[in-house]
């Protein structure tokens, strides 16, 4: 069988910037006709689920769908509204605490922004607000990622680059990751104290898949954080 793991990207980014997901259900001409599919995500709602069924040509008599209850009860749901319009990303700064000594005070964070440009300039803000003793680079020549505290992760980085961030970032050497939605494509750190989304996002579902990434374990308590300008 062919897994499609993340399915619901088939959709949403197979009609605007990945268009060759759209022509992936081509792969059933080059294998055997029992060949089974299976698609999953944890955001499929009706709309997305039968666009995914026609774009890997699976029949709904042949089909079966699974559903499975999504509810995180150990995430807590924050709006607040941007300081500083849009401009500024001083709304962050709650993100180090005032008291911090170690990186370990920093609780692990996902900062979700909607473009490169946004997350390098988070990363370098947030950056500025620790303390000398801490900051390991100098907000604008990446150094090694043991180094640093905080840093970004988007899809025109080098694999080398996203892979050792991850690396860092799960073992908690680095404790906050400005990044969009490429460190969110098969993201499995079950200790993510807090996600932050700055900004409403394009989508609901995209809303839930990054929110999704808060702690994995239900006895611990997690953070999730919606930032947008006042006129929402």
């Amino acid at each position: 069988g062919i897994i499609f793991d993340e399915a619901h990207c088939l959709s949403s980014w197979g009609s605007t910037f990945r268009p060759e997901y759209h022509k992936l259900g081509q792969l059933r001409s080059l294998l055997f006709p029992d060949t089974a599919f299976y698609a999953t995500s944890a955001t499929m709602p009706p709309c997305i689920y039968k666009d995914v069924c026609q774009v890997l040509g699976m029949k709904s008599a042949t089909t079966v769908a699974i559903q499975i209850e999504t509810d995180r009860p150990n995430i807590q749901y924050t709006c607040r509204t941007l300081a500083c319009g849009s401009q500024g990303f001083e709304s962050l700064d709650f993100l180090i605490p005032e008291d911090v000594q170690s990186p370990e005070d920093i609780p692990l964070t996902l900062v979700y922004l909607d473009s490169i440009t946004d997350c390098k300039n988070a990363a370098k803000h947030l950056w500025q607000c620790l303390p000398d003793s801490m900051k390991g680079w100098d907000g604008d020549t990446q150094l090694p990622l043991e180094e640093c505290v905080v840093s970004w992760f988007t899809s025109v980085m080098l694999r080398r680059f996203k892979d050792n961030a991850m690396s860092h970032f799960k073992a908690g050497s680095l404790r906050i990751l400005c990044c969009t939605d490429a460190a969110g494509m098969g993201c499995d750190i079950p200790n993510v104290m807090q996600v932050v989304q700055y900004h409403v996002p394009t989508s609901l579902e995209a809303l839930v898949q990054h929110f999704g990434h808060c702690v994995r374990n239900p006895e611990l308590i997690s953070e999730a954080y919606l930032l947008v300008n006042t006129s929402v």
